[in-house]
């Protein structure tokens, strides 16, 4: 149960550092990349503050599932591309 605490809390948290960029963003981004797409209605122009509290949960939560990922590995996550670490520690390794 501390757990799933721990994981909400970080999703909300995740999610409030998220919500106003996301918003601000797309409302200034979106219109200018795919004007054409905006004018013929394929894409929103600009997102109600409700929309960007679903995608800000969204990213939120995969961020958050790879938040704990790099955690449980116990690996930073700069080093985590590094060619020369094996994807396995020795302990974890079969055979």
């Amino acid at each position: 149960m501390k757990h799933v605490l721990a994981f909400l809390l970080r999703v909300v948290v995740f999610c409030a550092v998220i919500l106003a960029p996301l918003k601000f963003a797309w409302g200034w981004s979106v219109p200018a990349l795919a004007p054409g797409a905006v004018e013929q209605g394929l894409v929103a122009g600009t997102i109600s503050l409700f929309t960007a509290l679903k995608l800000a949960a969204s990213i939120s939560m995969v961020g958050v599932v790879l938040y704990v990922a790099f955690a449980l590995r116990e690996v930073p996550v700069g080093d985590f591309f590094d060619p020369q670490r094996p994807l396995l520690p020795d302990s974890k390794r079969a055979g």
